[in-house]
């Protein structure tokens, strides 16, 4: 049975990565770094056990995860962000989860989650990416300009 991208399935990956917010709810209680500036907390891999587990319930899949051991060898794999922006998350600064699947190596979806704001965004190939409400948003481009026209301002 082939795998449908459709209102039921977004609406059961929001669900479980909604979810996620009561794990990151708990302060890291233990801080690995990985290598300079990269760093692991116990809540990045309690979120990415978390996920495997509920991802795996949707579609016979495999993962590919920042944290943990990659399951290959299916037609679908997860590739999974448990907390994107790991060092943000450390300082209570904005972060969020990051999830896409694959289907035989060709990315299809993906979602991101951000707890702090209650910001959920999707985006399904050929579809045009959202962001959910009560409702789902369209989001658009602005008009493409070149490198020299864009003015990069520092958060004040």
């Amino acid at each position: 049975m082939e795998l449908v991208l459709d209102v039921k399935f977004i609406a059961k990956v929001e669900q479980i990565m909604r979810e996620c917010k009561k794990i990151t709810d708990k302060k890291a209680t233990k801080i690995d770094e990985k290598g300079f500036g990269n760093y692991v907390t116990n809540v990045d891999l309690n979120i990415d056990r978390f996920l495997r587990a509920e991802l795996v319930k949707i579609v016979d899949s495999g993962f590919i995860t920042e944290e943990l051991e990659p399951v290959n060898g299916k037609k679908y794999v997860w590739v999974i962000d448990p907390i994107d922006g790991t060092t943000n998350f450390i300082y209570g600064l904005d972060y969020a989860i990051s999830v896409a699947l694959r289907k035989d190596g060709e990315l299809i979806f993906g979602a991101i989650y951000a707890p702090e704001k209650d910001w959920f965004y999707y985006a399904i190939k050929g579809q045009g990416s959202y962001k959910k409400t009560s409702e789902a948003i369209s989001l658009h481009c602005g008009e493409m300009v070149t490198l020299s026209e864009i003015t990069i301002l520092p958060k004040l």
